[in-house]
């Protein structure tokens, strides 16, 4: 039989059991978080594990362990029930958890007082916020459920007034200065809209709302991210739809966006994850079921990894891992790119080979991110850490961001905006984190104001994992690699120590 238990945050496997009190028994096996990088999956596969009957595979766990230089190692846990699974779900995510933050304390912690406000909601008077962008100084324009508003904070007082167009569900706010053009998701058919910033300008002004027109882009509809870049004198929208991605081109005569070309191949109708234009590449890079180019000149569409490249072969094989994927693309340098997937980020040039740096490893399960001024911001649930790309280790966080409840709304240069709501009450606030000198950046929206080139919250992509009715967590699949055999356990106990057993399959093998 064996025996297991978590004491002092670290995993414990026994061959005999220990006694309780003097420990006397050797562990078989420890895994401690603080020196590992600790993946809970829950959902495991039959090519997981070869050898386990299909019956056991529902109550079977699996904790993968990664160390830096070291090869992985997976324990497969084979608990009596899924009662007993979900038990040790929460107690071994309660351990990692915990380590984390423990981790993230001894490092500088960003607050609200790190913060500046730019509007407080009080009581249920909340709109929805999705997406900000600073308009000038003191002035932003913040796209919300509810529609498009205004918001002004000058010495203290803070007014947030609504344009008067006749939107709602607005997102994905971005800046077209090349153009004078705000354009934005809206609508329940999700469509592309654009305002002209200069007459967004005479509003904030005169204080004249109701003259304020929008436009929709035709063929539009089931937008869900855009990106716009200009490539040889002419201005391109991408748009990632439902269907797939669309290409419009701007014509100067009628002053709006016209669809050129929708993609109906695979490569294209692959659900988006992420979306962005390359000013060195020239071209429009998207995260699907990989990262992919599109020139929009000759409309070329090729992958934007280098297969050739043997250091990138798990991310160009024909067949990805089912728990690796894209989720977002930053452009870190002019000459170097981040792209970030669910488990690791890995840097790559702009030919799409490796770079010299080390891949990151995740410590969390993230489903979004943000870059500005070389500080990358994983999101997870309930949990933001900051790290610096340009450090010794970029694997270990630098910062925790500790704010309530935190939803990312938008980024524009060294400047993040989050949405941070309390739990225990119906207050919230958008706050701004700013990464750079403040001076400078205030020199920066007096020199663009309005037209300033900004970039748009990213929506957090559609995680392609296998959700735990288990305290909300979502644990994604891997396929097995370096097995430590499966050990079978019984249902924890109040002093979180527990009888392996070995069932009459592992007898037999």
């Amino acid at each position: 039989p064996f025996w297991a238990c978590i004491k002092d945050q670290k995993f414990y496997v026994y061959q005999e059991e220990p006694e309780v009190e003097n420990e006397q028994a050797a562990p078989l096996h420890i895994v401690d978080p603080k020196e590992s990088t600790l993946r809970l999956y829950e959902d495991v596969q039959p090519s997981d594990l070869l050898k386990c009957s299909p019956t056991d595979l529902p109550f079977v766990l699996h904790l993968q362990v990664t160390r830096k230089c070291w090869p992985d190692n997976n324990v497969f846990l084979l608990l009596p029930s899924v009662q007993a699974k979900r038990e040790w779900v929460r107690l071994l995510n309660d351990m990692i958890n915990t380590v984390a933050e423990l981790s993230a304390e001894k490092n500088t912690t960003l607050g609200e007082r790190d913060a500046d406000m730019v509007h407080n909601f009080n009581g249920y008077d909340t709109i929805g916020v999705n997406s900000i962008v600073p308009v000038s100084l003191t002035q932003y324009l913040v796209g919300a459920d509810k529609g498009l508003y205004l918001a002004t904070s000058v010495n203290g007082r803070r007014v947030m007034e609504h344009l008067g167009l006749k939107v709602t569900e607005v997102n994905h706010l971005t800046v077209v200065p090349q153009l004078n053009l705000i354009v934005f998701i809206a609508g329940k058919d999700r469509e592309i809209h654009s305002i002209s910033s200069v007459e967004l300008q005479q509003v904030m002004r005169s204080n004249q709302a109701c003259k304020l027109q929008y436009n929709v882009v035709e063929s539009s509809s089931q937008c869900n991210m855009l990106a716009v870049g200009t490539v040889d004198g002419t201005d391109f929208l991408c748009a990632a739809h439902t269907g797939g991605v669309a290409l419009y081109v701007y014509d100067r005569v009628t002053a709006l966006f016209k669809l050129m070309k929708t993609g109906t191949s695979e490569l294209f109708t692959d659900p988006c994850a992420c979306l962005v234009f390359s000013p060195q590449l020239k071209r429009f890079l998207w995260g699907s079921s990989r990262f992919y180019a599109m020139n929009p000149i000759g409309l070329e569409v090729s992958a934007l990894l280098d297969r050739s490249d043997e250091r990138l072969t798990m991310f160009t094989a024909q067949l990805l891992r089912p728990n690796l994927f894209p989720m977002e693309i930053f452009q870190v340098s002019d000459s170097e790119l981040l792209l970030c997937y669910s488990d690791v980020g890995l840097f790559v040039g702009l030919d799409g080979r490796k770079s010299s740096r080390d891949v990151i490893q995740w410590t969390r399960q993230p489903n979004a991110f943000t870059f500005s001024s070389g500080k990358l911001m994983v999101m997870s649930y309930g949990h933001v850490e900051i790290r610096d790309i340009n450090a010794a280790d970029a694997s270990q966080p630098a910062q925790a961001l500790a704010l309530p409840n935190v939803n990312h709304i938008g980024t524009n240069g060294s400047d993040v905006y989050f949405m941070s709501t309390k739990r225990d009450s119906a207050c919230a606030s958008i706050l701004r984190l700013s990464f750079g000198d403040k001076n400078a950046n205030a020199a920066r929206m007096r020199a663009q104001s309005v037209s300033g080139s900004l970039a748009p919250p990213k929506q957090p992509a559609a995680l392609a994992v296998a959700a735990s009715d288990s305290d909300g967590v979502q644990l994604p699949r891997t396929p097995l690699r370096n097995s430590a055999g499966v050990v079978h356990v019984s249902t924890p106990q109040p002093l979180r120590m527990l009888n392996l057993t070995p069932s009459q399959q592992q007898q037999q093998q």
